[in-house]
């Protein structure tokens, strides 16, 4: 039946970051569903056939941003990702005046723009990168779980600098 064909869970890389502490797992969810999880599923011939990503949050100023990936196929939460192997990045992005703007999911990933509260003549949006997973064959490692923060630039509080 319809049952049998759950995506099978991922096998956790070493720099997945499980940020259960924040955000303990809804009821009747395992606790290992979180948010930005990939999972695979496989066609018949056994290879794998789709990736899906579950829906996360971010944080940005103490704030939570959710519903980050967009709607679409997938469901109860889980969105088809672009790619069945290699990288997964999530790209997120804050207007001029650090408001959510939108999200997607991609293939490659970019250097994140973070915002800078001195910024005042801003006309291009912030951009936040995240590597999500790497899908390697039937194998997926996951670098990014949980929620994921939008930090804010460091050189806006003085001198950048090693934190």
């Amino acid at each position: 039946g319809a049952d049998d064909e759950v995506p099978e869970l991922p096998s956790v890389g070493p720099s997945v970051k499980l940020l259960q502490a924040q955000e303990p797992p809804a009821w009747g969810t395992s606790a290992v569903e979180v948010g930005f999880q990939c999972r695979l599923s496989y066609g018949s011939d056994g290879k794998v056939s789709d990736a899906y990503i579950r829906q996360g949050k971010a944080i940005y100023a103490g704030n939570y941003i959710g519903g980050l990936l967009p709607e679409g196929a997938g469901s109860g939460g889980w969105v088809k990702s672009p790619v069945t192997s290699g990288e997964i990045w999530l790209k997120i992005q804050l207007d001029k005046d650090a408001k959510y703007l939108g999200s997607s999911l991609s293939a490659a990933g970019g250097v994140s723009d973070p915002v800078r509260l001195v910024d005042k003549d801003r006309e291009t949006p912030y951009e936040y990168y995240f590597h999500l997973a790497t899908i390697d064959g039937n194998k997926v490692v996951q670098h990014q779980a949980g929620t994921v923060y939008l930090q804010i630039h460091p050189g806006t509080f003085g001198p950048s600098g090693m934190s």
